[in-house]
């Protein structure tokens, strides 16, 4: 994942004010966890 700011400091305001790395770092976890349960079940026959 990858965001462009305009400025240092709307990345700053960013980071303090929204939280976005940690809700970055949230996104990433789910889609963890999604990409295993996929590929977990990409093995089983139906």
């Amino acid at each position: 994942m990858r965001s462009l700011f305009q400025s240092a400091e709307k990345l700053e305001k960013a980071v303090k004010q929204y939280g976005a790395l940690e809700g970055a770092k949230s996104t990433m976890q789910r889609l963890a966890e999604r990409l295993e349960e996929i590929l977990e079940g990409s093995g089983k026959e139906e």
